[in-house]
């Protein structure tokens, strides 16, 4: 996949040109998402350079998104991550939500240049995700899903579930040696916080924060959507500050 496929927001601190924050949208949402408009502007502050892109299909990116896979999405993530190592950054920062955790455990557990990985509420296992939500063999059958998580018009095509079968994700996170740090709300309707308490039984360096009585977006309470935010910037500024 070409860099020219590549749509991205960066901002550069002209105090940092060392440290880099990678932000990895989810899944039907955008580089333009409140949380990644809202980081950035965190990261400014503190004059800690980031970008935030579009995945394949989504927003800018003008492309079908039905025909997305996890496998075009990690191409991605690589070829910006080399982009910017060519243009002088040392530490990669990765920061990833729902499906946008998956792609930063993938990408982490296949590079040794990764810094750090920033996870908020991140899907483990698409596979088993869609294997408890689906019926794959009629998936299969008619070769696309046209209403995506009861949404009109969200079609998803079968090989994105064959695409995803090539990830044993077990023994894929075993391999990721950056410290990482998650945090995941108890009650998410999107992703179930086990997933996330399996990943950091398996990463060697990992930190968990479960917050109680939280949905997927962090909206149950008015306060958990800044403590959250809180959270990943510390997580970035304890590694730049170190």
């Amino acid at each position: 996949m070409g860099l020219d496929k590549l749509n991205y927001e960066f901002n550069l601190s002209e105090f940092d040109k060392e440290n880099l924050v990678v932000m990895l949208h989810g899944f039907f949402s955008s580089k333009e998402s409140k949380t990644y408009i809202d980081l950035q502007k965190d990261f400014d502050s503190l004059k800690i350079s980031s970008v935030r892109f579009d995945f394949f299909g989504h927003n800018s990116y003008k492309a079908n998104i039905s025909e997305i896979t996890i496998t075009k999405c990690v191409s991605q993530v690589n070829n910006l991550i080399d982009l910017f190592k060519k243009k002088g950054f040392k530490n990669i920062i990765l920061f990833g939500c729902s499906f946008g955790g998956q792609i930063g455990y993938i990408v982490s557990s296949q590079r040794d240049d990764i810094s750090r990985l920033i996870l908020k509420c991140p899907v483990f296992s698409y596979t088993d995700k869609l294997n408890s939500q689906r019926d794959i063999k009629y998936w299969k059958k008619t070769g696309v899903i046209s209403n995506y998580d009861n949404v009109a018009g969200r079609s998803l095509n079968y090989s994105f579930y064959e695409d995803s079968l090539k990830y044993d994700f077990e023994s894929l996170v075993k391999k990721i040696s950056c410290k990482t740090f998650i945090v995941h709300g108890t009650y998410d309707e999107c992703v179930n916080y086990n997933q996330s308490v399996k990943a950091e039984s398996l990463i060697k360096d990992c930190r968990l924060v479960l917050i109680s009585n939280e949905n997927h977006n962090f909206s149950n309470k008015i306060e958990s959507y800044d403590l959250v935010k809180d959270l990943l910037v510390r997580e970035v500024k304890l590694f730049v500050n170190k």
